[in-house]
């Protein structure tokens, strides 16, 4: 059985907790496997590379500056996006002769209170990953417990989530990489 890879790109150092981070989104993520066949373990990486994640893997992009990685990709997505707050987008690409492909971004922009507590941001991408996965804008809210519109670090995950997002975990989402290049350096 394959691994489940999530892909955290912060190109800008603007996540303090790295390990801590990684293992918060691990024990979140676990539940949701149980709850499905497909994968068998997920691991989370901060690469120091431009990854080539497959087509069920999940990437998302850690911003501070409020400026939208996720605009680029789809202008319909928020230019502007305030700390510790994300956003996810997804855009058919191509033309129509070659065939249009669906490219899928999470972002989420780091402020004062992801910085200091990695459950907090761990629990921000998820839910972001959420909306990545179920391809849902707002209708993922009605979910409640973490896939809410309002949470915060003590939301739990709830089985009703665990149940429905571990069962999305094999739908295929082609992740935008060129959100990579867009990203400055520190």
């Amino acid at each position: 059985m394959p691994t489940l890879n999530i892909w955290l790109i912060d190109k800008s150092s603007v996540v303090h907790k790295v390990v801590d981070t990684c293992n918060e989104i691990r024990a979140l993520m676990l539940p949701c496997l149980k709850r499905q066949s497909y994968f068998d373990d997920v691991d989370v990486y901060f690469p120091q590379y431009k990854p080539s994640p497959e087509n069920t893997d999940l990437v998302v992009y850690y911003l501070n500056d409020g400026m939208s990685v996720a605009a680029k990709l789809n202008e319909k997505a928020d230019a502007y996006v305030a700390q510790d707050q994300g956003q996810t987008i997804w855009s058919d690409v191509g033309d129509t002769n070659a065939g249009k492909i669906t490219l899928h971004c999470s972002e989420v922009h780091v402020g004062p209170r992801a910085q200091a507590s990695a459950m907090g941001l761990a629990k921000l991408t998820v839910h972001e990953l959420m909306h990545n996965k179920f391809k849902l804008k707002d209708a993922l809210h009605a979910q409640g417990g973490l896939a809410a519109g309002d949470f915060n670090e003590n939301t739990k995950l709830t089985d009703t989530n665990a149940k429905l997002f571990g069962g999305a975990l094999s739908n295929q989402r082609l992740q935008w990489m060129d959100g990579y290049h867009h990203l400055s350096a520190g």
